[in-house]
């Protein structure tokens, strides 16, 4: 009997109709709307622009080591050696 139902490749037909009873994504979110225009708000004003990342980093930890963390997090981090080599 399974094997009536089944399609090729043993992928299952559909049985019945999809769950749209509790789905609730369609429905409005109003706190959510409200954070997104909020948020919007602050990227456009000019009163919350804040440095670089890497300035408030110095700043924060020294130019000496930000320096060696930030070249350490941008440099080269492809795998090296012989597993690395391809044939």
């Amino acid at each position: 009997m399974w094997a009536e139902r089944s399609l090729p490749g043993g992928i299952a037909r559909a049985c019945g109709v999809a769950d749209t009873r509790s789905m609730t994504a369609a429905d409005p979110q109003p706190r959510a709307m409200t954070l997104i225009l909020e948020h919007c708000a602050r990227m456009n004003s000019l009163e919350t622009v804040q440095p670089a990342a890497s300035l408030r980093l110095r700043q924060a930890i020294g130019e000496e080591l930000a320096k060696l963390l930030l070249n350490a997090l941008a440099g080269d981090h492809r795998p090296v050696g012989l597993g690395a080599v391809r044939s």
